[in-house]
C-alpha cells in the first residue's frame, strides 16, 4: 500500500508542478519517484533476509 500511495503522491506533485509552476519545479516529484522505487526494492529484500535468517528458511539460489 505504502508503494502505491507514494507513487500517486510523486506523481500528482509532477502533475502539478507542471501545470502550474516552471518546469524545474517538476524535478522533486520525479527523483522522489526514482528513489521510492529504489530504496522500497532495497527495503523489501533486506526485510526478506530478515524474515528467512530469523526463521531458518533457506535463501534463495543464486544469493
Amino acid at each position: 500500500m505504502a508503494v502505491g500511495v507514494g507513487m500517486q503522491n510523486s506523481g500528482l506533485a509532477a502533475t502539478l508542478a507542471a501545470s502550474y509552476l516552471s518546469p524545474i519545479a517538476v524535478l522533486p516529484g520525479a527523483v522522489f519517484s526514482v528513489w521510492h522505487n529504489i530504496s522500497g526494492v532495497v527495503l523489501a529484500l533486506l526485510f526478506h533476509a530478515r524474515d528467512s535468517r530469523s526463521q531458518g528458511i533457506p535463501e534463495l539460489p543464486g544469493r
